[in-house]
């Protein structure tokens, strides 16, 4: 078992947070997001990887504060995710904000906005700090990846997404 995979265990089955919660899920770690439509279930899939990013407890808590970032000139920064079906676009979206932050050195502080546009391409404006910030980042993540992901649509939008740690 990883250290996140105990620390999980220790403190419950699951962490609430927002509207996705971390499982237990070998030595990866998975997110179960829900939300009430589409573009709110995108959003929640972005607030999840900021905070695996940022400040996933590790033993002591919520501990990670933007007092511990380097200071900067907070600007809003674009990524985008397209590809056949949401599935897809979905990975892709959450791997491009992993690109922005642990490659071009962007500290996420929120999503600004989710939007689809007319051929069903993702995009999300997400304000942040740019500098050499990803030393400050609690654990690296490779990726999203495709492991059992299938969106559930309905009153309730609803899927799990694993990550490549």
């Amino acid at each position: 078992m990883g250290r996140l995979t105990q620390q999980l265990i220790h403190y419950s089955s699951f962490i609430n947070v927002n509207m996705f919660r971390f499982v237990e899920h070998q030595a990866d770690i998975a997110v179960e997001l829900e939300a009430g439509d589409r573009k709110s279930l995108f959003r929640n899939g972005l607030e999840a990887v900021i905070a695996l990013l940022t400040g996933v407890p590790d033993g002591e808590g919520w501990e990670r504060t933007l007092e511990e970032i380097p200071k900067g000139k907070e600007d809003i920064f674009s990524i985008k995710g397209d590809g056949y079906d949401d599935e897809e676009r979905l990975v892709n979206l959450l791997n491009e904000l992993l690109n922005a932050c642990q490659i071009d050195g962007w500290w996420p502080l929120e999503v600004e906005s989710v939007n689809f546009s007319y051929d069903d391409t993702v995009r999300a404006w997400i304000l942040g700090v740019r500098g050499q910030v990803n030393r400050y980042f609690v654990r690296e993540i490779k990726a999203a990846t495709y492991h059992n992901l299938k969106i559930d649509t309905g009153a309730i939008w609803r899927t799990k997404v694993v990550f490549d740690v």
